[in-house]
């Protein structure tokens, strides 16, 4: 794979006027881009997005829209990786933080991985170390495994038909502990997120807490899950960066558990709940 280093070189040194004028034919589905890399023997370049999200922006409009980044990806298999759609990739990936691109070689290991805005020149040197590596065969770490579960983009006909099963009402009406809920607002399906969300923003105090509890989840999904459940319900004005530095979270949190408190004062007006969780309906605050 060594034609890989020495074409990546040589594009550092010159604009590649031969670019494609359609631009980076990016792959928006993770199994599809697995098969690729299977077939045709090109290394992924999975880049890791959200719409919402500045600096991803900026790389599509700055980096990603460049004749030498356009010729320079032409020797991998480009994968685009909405967060918010794919969150058992980014999860399983381990994103924290966007954008961020991991390339997987194809002896199928991660062998780059970047953080962050970066220019475009920047971009393409350490595109040129990544080739280097692949081509003397520098071995990586070993690609993760993806849970089961929403894999495809967005695009309309391009998510699988959901498995037959218990519907998300049926779901949530059998949570019953903390970790019920906390595994609902986690699932990878939207529905079940949204029916928890919206019961959890019912239950006062009670849904406050758990909430709270999923902001500070160790996984990606949980704390998207939790956080999306108090901004479209409306509960707080709050801010949270679910993909955050641990540290910056914690910071956040030290607000969101002073809200939470508030809504565990009990109210002249508040009603008794269907179905109360296992734990103390008061706890210690932390």
């Amino acid at each position: 794979m060594r034609f890989i280093a020495v074409s990546l070189i040589s594009i550092v040194a010159a604009v590649a006027v031969t670019a494609q004028d359609a631009g980076i034919p990016w792959i928006t589905s993770y199994e599809d881009a697995l098969v690729q890399l299977k077939v045709h023997k090109k290394p992924l370049f999975i880049e890791f997005y959200a719409d919402w999200c500045g600096p991803c922006k900026q790389m599509d409009a700055e980096v990603y829209s460049q004749p030498e980044v356009i010729e320079a990806l032409k020797y991998f298999t480009p994968v685009k990786i909405d967060v918010d759609a794919m969150m058992n990739v980014a999860a399983a990936y381990q994103v924290n933080s966007i954008p961020r691109f991991i390339v997987v070689s194809v002896d199928e290991e991660i062998v780059g991985d970047q953080i962050g805005f970066v220019k475009k020149d920047y971009f393409l040197s350490v595109m040129d170390m990544i080739a280097e590596d692949v081509a003397d065969e520098v071995g990586g770490s070993p690609m993760p495994n993806v849970r089961p579960g929403q894999t495809r983009g967005p695009e309309k006909g391009s998510i699988p038909e959901p498995v037959s099963g218990p519907t998300a009402e049926e779901r949530v009406a059998k949570a019953e502990d903390t970790d019920d809920w906390l595994t609902l607002l986690g699932d990878v399906d939207p529905a079940i997120r949204k029916t928890a969300g919206a019961e959890l923003a019912k239950r006062g105090g009670t849904g406050a807490w758990i909430l709270v509890e999923g902001l500070a989840s160790d996984y990606l999904g949980t704390r998207i899950g939790a956080y999306e459940a108090a901004s479209t319900n409306k509960l707080t004005d709050l801010a949270f960066d679910p993909w955050a530095a641990q540290e910056e979270r914690d910071t956040a949190l030290k607000d969101w558990r002073q809200w939470r408190d508030r809504q565990l004062v009990p109210s002249a007006n508040s009603e008794a709940l269907e179905k109360p969780i296992a734990e103390p309906a008061t706890p210690a605050v932390q």
